[in-house]
């Protein structure tokens, strides 16, 4: 006897849709961490645990969208093992690999390859505007030692992804702006 599935357990995204769903996630997540102008410092300070959870979210699901096409078989299986491979050898996402598992694990395994990169949240710095704002920005040590914002480094990683779907002619979310 076959159970029943109640009607809202019934997926309702087709199935090439679904990694459509993630990147259009991510985009929102990468709109949270745009702002980083706060009215005062203590508004500032206050929330900071909000924006680093905002961070880290971008930076784990923007990862992920690699995940969701390779396992996505609305998309065809070859089309799909190129896109992983172009993702995994692109220095900007390598960044948000490195975030998200440094996230997930805490810090990074040990026994990564020496070519993946070790990029890590490094530090916030902020600044007192004119108009008596503040404005944040958490920085990314990146491997050779320079530090990027994370909006910086998250807009490109966005960019970098649409370029690797319009390589392989796979639909960006409806109305989709580069960052």
């Amino acid at each position: 006897m076959t159970p029943l599935v109640p009607p809202f357990l019934i997926p309702r995204v087709p199935p090439l849709s679904r990694y459509i769903s993630q990147l259009a996630r991510t985009r929102r997540f990468l709109g949270r961490i745009a702002t980083r102008t706060a009215a005062s410092e203590d508004a500032m300070l206050n929330g900071l645990d909000e924006y680093q959870d905002n961070v880290l979210a971008f930076f784990m699901n923007c990862w992920h969208v690699k995940d969701w096409i390779k396992n996505d078989d609305g998309i065809e299986s070859r089309v799909r093992q190129q896109v992983v491979k172009a993702v995994e050898a692109s220095p900007t996402l390598q960044i948000c690999r490195a975030l998200a598992n440094g996230a997930k694990h805490m810090e990074l395994r040990k026994n990564e390859p020496a070519d993946r990169s070790r990029a890590k949240l490094a530090m916030y710095t902020f600044h007192h505007l004119d108009d008596g704002t503040v404005q944040r920005e958490y920085l990314i040590k990146c491997d050779d030692g320079s530090h990027v914002g994370v909006y910086d480094i998250g807009c490109d990683a966005l960019r970098e992804l649409r370029r690797i779907l319009d390589e392989h002619q796979l639909p960006l979310p409806s109305g989709w702006t580069d960052p």
